[in-house]
């Protein structure tokens, strides 16, 4: 998935420096982005991770049925029902509805699908073990979700990168990082370390 991002944005640009971000899963992505970027002698500006755990390198099964449809509603910001029958995808697209998320315009094949494309997600994020960036790294951290696996977010990605790891914790949950509150906090940081850059 990286090396295909990567080609895809050097079919634009071709040479950096670059300035990559990604949120919660991305994260992993745009890190290995870097990683592969920089290993092709090009200079990655900014790398910056929006609530973006390391993978545990297990291969553990991925979450399945009404698991997955409660991880995916919690990591996009959305009241989990209290009702377990009501963690079907119609129940869901219920739920999405009462609550105007421009989700609930996907239809229960769409949802079906990012429902697999989550599940395929958790695997391959929990199958990977992260490169080593070479350079500094920026991230930020949901402070009202719970940290992965008991240890904070940004400490697991300092093995990862060469440089410094400069955190900066966001009153929010994981799902609200790109919610307008918690925008109005990452993009001052975000201005700041582009201007730097």
């Amino acid at each position: 998935m990286a090396e295909d991002y990567v080609a895809r944005i050097r079919e634009i640009q071709p040479h950096g420096p670059y300035h990559l971000l990604g949120w919660s899963f991305g994260g992993a992505v745009a890190h290995e982005m870097a990683v592969l970027l920089r290993a092709a002698g090009e200079r990655v500006a900014l790398l910056a991770l929006l609530d973006s755990g390391v993978g545990g390198g297990t291969g553990a099964t991925a979450p399945s049925g009404p698991e997955t449809l409660t991880q995916l509603l919690e990591s996009l910001g959305h009241r989990v029902p209290d009702d377990p029958a009501d963690l079907t995808p119609a129940g869901v697209l219920r739920l999405l509805r009462a609550e105007f998320s421009p989700l609930a315009a996907l239809g229960e094949d769409r949802l079906a699908a990012v429902v697999t494309t989550f599940t395929d997600n958790a695997r391959l994020a929990d199958g990977f073990t992260p490169g080593i960036h070479d350079g500094d790294l920026l991230c930020f951290t949901a402070a009202d979700s719970a940290p992965a696996h008991g240890e904070e977010r940004h400490t697991a990605w300092t093995p990862h990168a060469t440089g410094r790891v400069r955190h900066h914790p966001v009153p929010c949950a994981h799902g609200a990082m790109v919610q307008p509150a918690a925008l109005a906090v990452i993009g001052p940081v975000l201005a700041r370390a582009l201007a730097d850059t």
